[in-house]
């Protein structure tokens, strides 16, 4: 089982601003890098919060992308995309020629939607197909119209999967397969003093940046949200018998050797589990 239809829009564009050998790394090549993740952007009347911004400033140019997997444009979302000006981005982003700087704002959709949507805006598209992935429109740059809205093959290409491992809206057992191996390589950097610590945030803070690699491009917001999502994942094992018995092991609420080792024991069969589950959905 894949992620939800919008994390994988995420990983998809990610993919496409990444030097890969499985995937296309059209955006990449013109010089475009990640630069905010779910950011919110203040305007002089509004603001708004994109799903990832990239910049290449090689062509002192920048995308500001919404991920659409749904069938329908949010109107006033659509309209507060408009109010954004280059001077709003130049607080969040480093922009080494200001006067030469352009950005357009474009969704990132499948195909399958394409059609539907396209009708609801005046913005371009990057359209994934299960084949091809294509830019639809004028994405407000010569160079980069010339490259992306050129068919690019998906043939024998792998889906990343990894650039942005899951969501809020992803379910239980995929946040869980992520947060249980980021507290596995926790820790083994830092001694587990007891059960306790797992469910404070700052436990869980420091496992998101561990298992989520676009986290220092995240806005605040969404770290947060992403780090409530893992704790209330995290409560189903928290809730299990071979937890307590465990737990109950420790000596008063404290861990020892033997208690540290048959969690870590515990936790790579929880991420087996939750494998296995992927696997048969």
């Amino acid at each position: 089982m894949y992620a939800s239809d919008h994390t994988r829009l995420m990983n998809k564009f990610i993919g496409l601003c990444s030097n890969v050998s499985d995937w296309p790394s059209v955006l990449y090549e013109l010089g475009y890098r990640i630069k905010l993740v779910e950011q919110k952007i203040s305007t002089e009347t509004d603001s708004v919060t994109p799903d990832i911004v990239v910049m290449s400033n090689r062509l002192s140019h920048s995308l500001v992308v919404d991920c659409k997997s749904g069938s329908n444009i949010d109107h006033g979302q659509d309209d507060r995309y408009k109010g954004i000006k280059p001077a709003h981005l130049f607080t969040w982003i480093d922009v080494r020629e200001r006067p030469r700087f352009k950005f357009s704002t474009c969704y990132a959709v499948n195909d399958t939607n394409y059609g539907k949507l396209s009708t609801h805006t005046n913005f371009p598209f990057v359209v994934f197909g299960s084949e091809f992935v294509e830019g639809e429109g004028d994405f407000g740059h010569d160079d980069l119209n010339l490259r992306l809205c050129k068919r690019t093959s998906l043939l024998n290409k792998q889906e990343p999967r990894l650039f942005y491992p899951f969501s809020v809206s992803d379910d239980d057992h995929l946040v869980l397969q992520y947060t249980m191996t980021g507290i596995l390589a926790w820790i083994g950097k830092k001694r587990l003093e007891s059960f306790s610590e797992l469910a404070r945030d700052e436990t869980l803070s420091n496992i998101l940046m561990i298992i989520h690699p676009q986290h220092k491009y995240m806005g605040e917001r969404h770290r947060n949200d992403l780090r409530n999502r893992m704790k209330k994942a995290l409560e189903t094992v928290l809730d299990r018998d071979d937890f307590k018995l465990i737990k109950k092991s420790g000596q008063e609420g404290r861990m020892t050797a033997s208690t540290l080792q048959n969690f870590g024991e515990l936790c790579r069969e929880i991420v087996e589990e939750q494998k296995v589950r992927t696997t048969l959905d």
